[in-house]
Parts: C-alpha cells; sequence; structure tokens
C-alpha cells in the first residue's frame, strides 16, 4: 500500500512581504521544503494587519499559485501564521476549590483553561493561551494532576488582540477559497526557532524587528512571561533616510549597505556613502545619526504628525524633531520657545487633529476590510 506523501503549506503574513512556503514531512520528521513564494504586502498590510481587503487577496492566490506550480499538486488549506500592531499580554488567574482533597485530574486542568479562554474581555480576542503554573495546595507545579489537593489555581498569559485582526484574515481566506488548517502566532513560532530551552529557562529578551511593527518577548523559568507589539519597524528608519531628499527604494538600500549605528559608523567621518542628485554628499557618520537605534526606538506615534504640521505652519522641522527626542512622553510642543505662543498653540491644536485623522483613518480602512469580507 502506498502511503500519500504529506504536503504542509503555511503563509505568514508581514507588513513589508508576504511569504508562502511548502514543503513535505519526512519519515524522521523533518520537514524538506519544496516551494517559496514571496509578495510585497506593504499595499495592502499596514503594523501586521489587512487593510485593502481585494490587494490582499491577489496576492495570496498569486502566492498559491506559486506554490502550486512548484509543488505540482493542488493546494486546499494552510497554515497561517500572524502577528501585528495590537498585540499584547495579559495575565489571568482562574481557581476552583473541591468539596474534599482529590488527586488533581486532567479534567480539572482542562475545565481552568476553558475558563481562562471564555473570560470576556472587553472587545479582545484571546489568539493564544499559556499556562504558566499551577498553585496545588502550597506548591506551584507545571503539571499538577495527580497532585492531591482541595484547591487549584491556574496562573495564565493570554495572547489578545482585537477580532479584526484574524477576522480580516478570515475573509481574505474565503474570498480565496482556501481552508485555514490552523493560526501560528508568529512571535510564538519565532521564539521556538530562534530561542533554546536554556534561553528561556535562564530568562531572555527576544526583540524581532519588522517593517513596521517590533515586537518583545520575554521569557523566563522556560515560559513565556510577557509580549507587546510596538507600532514601530525598521520602515521607520527607511523613511527617515528618504528624508534626506531621496527615493524609498535608494533609503532601502543605503541603509542594508550602510546601515551602521553609533561606534559602529565610519568614525572618521568622511567616507562617502552616497551622493543625491544635487551633489550633497551623505557620509556613513550622517548616515548613522539619522539611523541611530536609540532615536529610532524614542521616536513616538506622533512624529510625522508633529512634521506634517511644522511644514504646513513653517516651522524648523529639525527643531521639532529635536523636541521629539528630548521630550518622548510628551505630545505637547510648549517648550518651543523661540516661537511665539499663539503659534505654539496653533501648531499643538494641529499636531493633535492629525494623530485623530491618522489614527481615524486606520480604523477605518480596517472596518472597510471588514465590510467588505461580509458582503463577499
Amino acid at each position: 500500500m502506498v502511503t500519500e506523501e504529506l504536503y504542509i503549506i503555511a503563509i505568514e503574513l508581514g507588513s513589508s512581504k508576504m511569504t508562502g512556503i511548502g514543503g513535505k514531512r519526512l519519515a524522521d520528521g523533518s520537514f524538506e521544503i519544496k516551494g517559496l513564494a514571496v509578495e510585497n504586502s506593504s499595499a495592502f498590510m499596514r503594523n501586521g494587519a489587512i487593510f485593502n481587503l481585494d490587494k490582499a487577496v491577489n496576492s495570496v492566490k498569486k502566492i498559491i499559485s506559486d506554490l502550486e506550480s512548484q509543488l505540482e499538486r493542488t493546494v486546499t488549506q494552510v497554515y497561517i501564521g500572524n502577528g501585528g500592531q495590537g498585540l499584547h499580554s495579559i495575565t489571568k488567574t482562574v481557581s476552583r476549590r473541591f468539596d474534599a482533597v482529590k488527586p488533581i485530574s486532567p479534567e480539572d486542568v482542562s475545565e481552568l483553561m476553558n475558563e481562562n479562554s471564555n473570560m470576556d474581555l472587553d472587545n479582545l480576542e484571546i489568539l493564544e493561551a499559556v499556562a504558566q503554573e499551577y498553585s496545588v495546595s502550597t506548591q506551584k507545579q507545571i503539571d499538577p494532576v495527580g497532585v492531591l489537593s482541595d484547591h487549584i489555581e491556574g496562573h495564565f498569559v493570554n495572547i489578545v488582540a482585537r477580532p479584526s485582526l484574524r477576522s480580516s484574515i478570515n475573509d481574505c481566506m474565503k474570498q480565496v477559497g482556501k481552508g485555514i488548517v490552523e493560526y501560528k502566532c508568529t512571535p510564538l513560532t519565532v521564539a521556538d526557532e530562534v530561542l533554546s530551552n536554556d534561553d528561556k529557562r535562564s530568562g531572555c529578551v527576544l526583540v524581532d524587528f519588522g517593517a513596521d511593527t517590533t515586537t518583545v518577548s520575554i521569557y523566563k523559568g522556560g515560559l513565556l512571561r510577557f509580549l507587546s507589539v510596538i507600532p514601530l519597524g525598521s520602515g521607520s528608519i527607511t523613511k527617515d533616510i528618504a528624508s534626506l531628499q531621496m527615493t524609498e527604494s535608494d533609503a532601502e538600500q543605503l541603509k542594508v549597505s550602510y546601515g551602521y549605528t553609533g561606534e559602529l559608523a565610519d568614525v572618521e567621518g568622511e567616507l562617502t556613502a552616497y551622493t543625491l542628485s544635487d551633489g550633497e554628499i551623505i557620509t556613513k557618520r550622517k548616515l548613522a545619526d539619522v539611523i541611530d537605534a536609540s532615536e529610532m526606538l524614542q521616536e513616538p506615534q506622533y512624529l510625522e504628525p508633529s512634521l506634517d504640521a511644522a511644514a504646513r505652519l513653517g516651522i524648523d522641522k529639525e527643531e521639532v524633531r529635536r523636541h521629539v527626542k528630548e521630550n518622548p512622553e510628551s505630545k505637547y510642543f510648549i517648550a518651543l520657545k523661540n516661537l511665539p505662543y499663539t503659534k505654539r498653540r496653533e501648531f499643538d491644536k494641529e499636531v493633535s487633529e492629525g494623530i485623530a485623522a491618522e489614527e481615524a483613518a486606520q480604523e477605518a480602512a480596517i472596518l472597510k476590510a471588514e465590510k467588505e469580507g461580509k458582503s463577499a
């Protein structure tokens, strides 16, 4: 009897690119890659979420078509990996007391997990639930089954996000006509591949820089303790370099070729990295000043609206950028002392309106994608 080979297809949704991979499971449990397809996703993904459903559908269809050609077989369902802005962890404790001392059963543990998964999170959805440990009597156990006690308390770290994060993917795959085998939370999958068991036990922080977002995960005692996705990624560096009057494609190439920071940059400061169309020379030292990591991590969400407002009101953009760097927790610009008071207030008002408009546009794009998916 000939056993049909098991092929696995997975698609990972990123803010800059969508990657599809296909292969077969070998007898020893390893995985042999037989197909790979990549599509640019910046036209329909922002901060890890779909905002243009039609373009997302077309790109997924192209990915699957390419994989089917390479694998010489039809794809009917796929694994989906995703992260995205708004993804974060929250902790929850669930307890149960029994009438008498008894061995903790697998059913008891399952009931705790179900209660945790079914809790009301006020418009948030649990994507993954990670059991931390269980308190049984005065002991803490990773596996409490069989331990004698009249009480059990489960501690969980739940990875949550807005329901729209995955509902838009569901709508996309429905229009593509392919099923979803299972969702994989990308930060957890990355950690499993990058970190060793010793890393997780001793304690470590894993930082994954994406195009639009940066994911921070903390592990200790072999378990995930904290996770958060920050809406800031390497694309921010490219945009900052492009502000030196060049195209984003040239800025990306410059970042990749000469993208050092701090002491790793051109210490002499004279070696040419790039010559602009007007003849201006960008040195590695100057480039490092633009993409310095500490500056990047301090640039808050309101930087771009602030620079836009500065341009409209004729205010020095570099002074605004310096103020943002020095005052990362405040979006108010009363500290710009060289401006008349009325203009400072006008600037604050413009910045606030710009932030509100940007947030409203992002939310409207997500709601539109959901609506289009449901009406399809």
